[in-house]
């Protein structure tokens, strides 16, 4: 028989291009017998494949149908996608390991019938499988029944292909014909088995709340006796109705009206925003601990290949190298491809096949790494963690589900190391190596307990230096560009580097500076060096700017602008100014932005330097100039992952002022020669104002009033009583004026020149106010000092002069708020005015101006005048000896 088929086939090979002759049909049917079987069977098994993985059915007997008529959403606030939630009924049989699933939507719009007119239902052929109950569709009451097994479809649908994970679900789908706005779609199914790898035990979590509100919501769970199930509810309390059943227990959640939840954009990952109930059989961590250890127990030795990889290794002599060099064997050798159906979902595949196949997901290059390490001599254990919940797994019950990834935990002498095989642009030494802080592991050491917290605080480090070399006013500029980028930073710009073309990358660089500084043009290809040991990547760049000022206004002024834009690309913005949730602010990083300008003359800059510090946030900013070099410098650091949402409105001003921060405008007429002109300028005005306080001092010190009329005869009074409280603000006023001027952050001298480049509306206006401004400082310190005088001496006028003193004080605070708002200086100074030097100034004035106007103690206090006289005293009261002026009466 074998050799007839063998002749049949080579007679047909070479009679190929002919048609079987009738006569010679038996024969040739009889020798394709065994291929004719071979496809019948091979599509007799696709045929049953097909049917165990769904069918149609009733559902189960143990299932209770909900009453559904009636159902309404009260709160239709929260309705998204032309959907109302009648329904949603979910029951477990855990005996069966059974799942019931029902909902009922109503379609509210046309987006509802685009997206609810299709019924999706998922699950893993190679352990569960779906019965389809119903799928109805009801309009006015009226239950048309829309469920035909020809109308659905199995569709295998990898949703994570992208990242190179297949898990091997299915999703069935069925498309509902002739659905309107206002039908009602009644969709129920039971999932049947569950995967092997949790040996018959239950762990799932069940959300309890959605962004929706749901008119009716229900969870029940059949647990036989003898099974102990653990649960925990986060964020929801309702409570439990628990009752007795054949099988053992009912446990009955049931909810009309269920509000609904929404999420703040940049929420953590481990922070729990919708409500949610836990259920596992897992008794405590380290329950979880031995059932995992037993999945990553390796039970057969190393192949030859892996054998000989083990031997190359272990042929290092320096132990780090050696370490080193298994991490880079796994990370950069080994691809990542998860192949995670069924029970691989969790449990890792042998070493060997992953180190001959070349690929392998994170549990099986994580495996890989500990057998080559362990067979060097090096300890190293598997860690099971969660890149999004790590910092809440502590709170959570013990269960499989809490995992999504894997990395190593290895000891290196006294001290341990995190290492993720799966970053395969990981580079550095071991201890420069990084890796994330997912701050909780379950480390599978049978020697260990409960949670080993990670503890890893290492910062992304990036910094820039932007070099400008000016032409003239008017012209363009060199730009040359040096950035750093070191450990976490060194490796996401690594793997960008990897992912594209040099020519795209730089085309893509020369872009980004074209938007901000216009037209440019690239001097030279960019150039990139990698540094392995250290983990850094240097970038240099190099471009022509063709025009970098702007204007001539209509006053002739060119400027330009430059910004720390690299540095702005890692500020973290708030979003919503009040929150109800933590503000996720991603990895702790450190950036540095400087910012050279070589101008085409000297050019003076006096930028204050600005700080901000808080909510793990620090930023600064420092300038300097020398002749035409001048330096800008930033720096950015977060050393916190998160903001709890109380801190936010703080937060969010805070980084509003950070961001008004950056940059600084040049202006044409910042040149050498006008600014010496300017700066003579401001020397004349001091000095005018100064001569001008004095000769005021001068005639005012020879004002020479009579004493109040209500003094009365009598020696004249000490100082003393309740004047001795505006004396102290007397005697301390002009040394806190004088502090005010010499302060270096004032630099009160160049006020008006700096005016001249404020940006604001009017700049010789507000130049003008900053004149105005010096002048009243300088005469207010010269007055208070006159003042002080006056006082001690008892002089007639010094009533007046306080009484003009603490007038002027608030005038000029209030004249200062009209200037502050008409420039709006807020802008300029990320500061709002202090409205407590009015307060306190007011309240000041309106006490002690009416004192020193009608005291009775001060009218007999203030009597001395310029020549030493009192008056009001007769020769028998006489105090003080007098100078006799004229003929005595």
């Amino acid at each position: 028989m074998h050799s007839d088929t063998r002749a049949w086939r080579g007679r047909f090979v070479h009679e190929r291009e002919s048609p079987v002759p009738l006569h010679a049909f038996p024969e040739y049917l009889t020798a394709m017998t065994p291929r004719i079987a071979w496809c019948l069977i091979f599509i007799g098994l696709c045929i049953s494949v097909r049917a165990q993985f769904h069918r149609v059915a009733p559902p189960p007997t143990w299932v209770e149908m909900s009453d559904a008529q009636g159902l309404s959403v009260a709160d239709t606030s929260c309705t998204s996608g032309g959907q109302e939630f009648l329904l949603l009924d979910r029951q477990i049989h855990l005996g069966k390991s059974e799942g019931f699933f029902r909902l009922m939507t109503r379609l509210t719009s046309p987006e509802g019938v685009q997206s609810g007119s299709q019924v999706t239902m998922n699950a893993d052929p190679s352990y569960q499988k779906i019965i389809i109950h119903r799928i109805d569709v009801i309009r006015n009451g009226k239950v048309v029944h829309r469920l035909q097994p020809g109308d659905v479809k199995v569709l295998q649908q990898e949703t994570d292909m992208a990242t190179f994970m297949y898990d091997g679900s299915r999703t069935l789908v069925v498309d509902l014909k002739d659905v309107q706005v206002g039908d009602i779609i009644d969709q129920a199914y039971t999932t049947v088995g569950s995967n092997p790898v949790n040996e018959g035990r239950f762990n799932t979590v069940l959300p309890m709340g959605y962004g929706v509100s749901i008119a009716k919501s229900r969870l029940r769970l059949l647990v036989p006796s003898g099974r102990t199930i653990q649960h925990k509810a986060h964020g929801y309390d309702v409570d439990r109705v628990v009752t007795t059943h054949p099988v053992g227990s009912e446990w009955n959640w049931e909810q009309e009206q269920v509000p609904c939840t929404m999420a703040e954009n940049g929420t953590p990952g481990w922070y729990q925003t919708y409500p949610e109930i836990e259920f596992t059989e897992w008794k405590d961590l380290e329950d979880l601990r031995r059932w995992a250890l037993a999945l990553y127990q390796v039970d057969d030795g190393p192949d030859a290949a892996l054998a000989k990889a083990i031997d190359r290794l272990k042929r290092i002599s320096d132990p780090v190298a050696r370490i080193d060099s298994a991490i880079h064997l796994v990370q950069r050798e080994v691809r990542y491809l998860g192949l995670e159906d069924g029970i691989s979902a969790y449990k890792p595949h042998a070493p060997a096949q992953v180190y001959a196949q070349r690929f392998g997901d994170c549990k099986d290059r994580s495996l890989l790494l500990v057998t080559l390490l362990r067979q060097v001599g090096v300890d190293a254990w598997p860690a099971l963690v969660s890149t999004t919940a790590g910092r809440a797994l502590p709170e959570r019950l013990p269960r499989p589900s809490l995992f999504d990834h894997c990395i190593v935990l290895l000891r290196n002498g006294s001290k341990e190391h995190w290492v993720d095989p799966t970053m395969t642009h990981s580079m550095g030494s071991l201890s420069e190596r990084y890796a994330p802080d997912l701050e909780n592991a379950l480390v599978l050491d049978p020697e260990r307990s409960g949670w080993t917290r990670m503890r890893i605080d290492r910062s992304g480090t990036a910094e820039s230096v932007e070099h400008f070399i000016l032409d003239s006013v008017g012209g363009g500029a060199i730009l040359r560009v040096r950035t750093t980028y070191g450990s976490a930073q060194a490796d996401r710009q690594r793997a960008y580097l990897a992912g594209s073309s040099m020519s795209s990358i730089g085309n893509s660089y020369l872009d980004y500076y074209q938007k901000l500084y216009g037209q440019a043009e690239a001097l030279e290809p960019l150039k990139v060096k990698d540094d392995p040991l250290s983990n850094t990547i240097t970038i240099d760049e190099s471009y022509r700017l063709l025009r970098i000022w702007e204007g001539p206004d209509s006053n002739g002024i060119h400027q330009f602008t430059v910004s720390p834009e690299f540095l702005r690309s890692y500020i973290v913005t708030g979003g919503i100014r009040f929150r109800n949730s933590p503000l996720a602010l991603g990895d702790k990083v450190r950036v540095v932005q400087r910012i050279k300008l070589k101008m085409p003359s000297d050019w003076p800059v006096d930028i204050p330097p600005r700080s901000f510090e808080g909510f793990g946030i620090r930023y600064t900013q420092v300038s300097s100039a020398n002749a035409d070099s001048i330096l800008l410098e930033y720096t950015y650091s977060s050393d916190s992952t998160f903001l709890s949402a109380g801190d936010s409105p703080g937060f969010h001003d805070q980084q509003e002022h950070i961001i008004d921060d950056l940059g600084a405008t040049f202006s044409q007429g910042a040149n050498a020669s006008e600014f010496k002109n300017r700066t003579h300028w401001a020397y004349a005005a001091v000095c005018l104002f100064v001569a001008l306080a004095i000769f005021g001092a001068v005639r005012i010190h020879r004002f020479d009033p009579p004493a109040r009329a209500t003094a009365g005869f009598g020696p004249i009074t000490p100082i003393g009583g309740w004047m001795i409280l505006p004396l102290i603000g007397l005697v301390l006023a002009p040394f806190v004026q004088l502090a005010e001027i010499l302060a270096p952050s004032t630099d009160f001298l160049m006020l008006p020149v700096n005016a001249s480049y404020a940006e604001v509306s009017d700049p010789g206006l507000y130049q003008l106010y900053c004149y105005y401004a010096q002048a009243f400082a300088i005469g207010m310190l010269v007055f208070t000092v006159l003042t002080n005088v006056l006082f001690f001496k008892r002089r007639t006028s010094a009533p007046l002069m306080l009484v003009i003193l603490y007038g002027a004080t608030v005038f000029n605070l209030f004249f200062d708020l009209v200037v502050y708002v008409a420039f709006d200086m807020e802008l300029l100074t990320n500061e709002a005015y202090g409205m407590k030097d009015i307060v306190r100034s007011t309240i000041s004035a309106c006490i002690w101006i009416p004192f020193f106007l009608f005291s009775k103690r001060v009218g007999t206090t203030f009597r001395k005048r310029l020549d030493g006289s009192i008056d009001g005293v007769g020769l028998s009261g006489l105090s003080e000896p007098v100078q006799q002026q004229g003929p005595s009466l």
